[in-house]
């Protein structure tokens, strides 16, 4: 069980958007850029641990190049947080993903989202709950 004393109020909740689409071409590797391991682990799996301390009730990940071998790598994780998956069908970016994944958040869903990208493993929770406390206090309205 997860202790979340320290985590930031979530007047109306707290979701994620974990962009794992993109092929990673820099990698030069056939396995998608989200999988590669650090210690064993996907990188995907550290960003959602990150996740688990700071209130995230849930998250989406964008799937896209080689989507169906990132959903069954990430279906044997063991989190605390629940995720679904989203599929870009066509890659046009980072802000098309993004798209794609507030599609796959909740209707009814009126809290804050965190978008972030699945490769970003050394990404510290403190550091997470800081950017979503310094969003809570400057009162930010939201766009639509």
């Amino acid at each position: 069980m997860t202790d979340h004393s320290s985590t930031p109020s979530t007047d109306g909740g707290l979701t994620a958007v974990l962009l794992a689409a993109g092929q990673g071409s820099r990698m030069r590797s056939e396995r998608p850029k989200p999988l590669h391991r650090l210690c064993g682990r996907p990188m995907l799996a550290y960003v959602l641990d990150s996740l688990s301390t700071v209130g995230v009730t849930s998250a989406v990940i964008v799937v896209g190049h080689k989507g169906e071998w990132v959903t069954k790598k990430m279906q044997e994780h063991l989190g605390d947080v629940p995720f679904d998956f989203v599929e870009q069908q066509v890659q046009r970016g980072t802000g098309d993903a993004t798209m794609v994944g507030l599609v796959g958040l909740p209707e009814d869903d009126e809290g804050d989202v965190l978008v972030l990208p699945g490769d970003t493993p050394l990404l510290r929770a403190a550091t997470i709950e800081a950017l979503v406390d310094r969003h809570r206090a400057s009162g930010a309205q939201p766009l639509c």
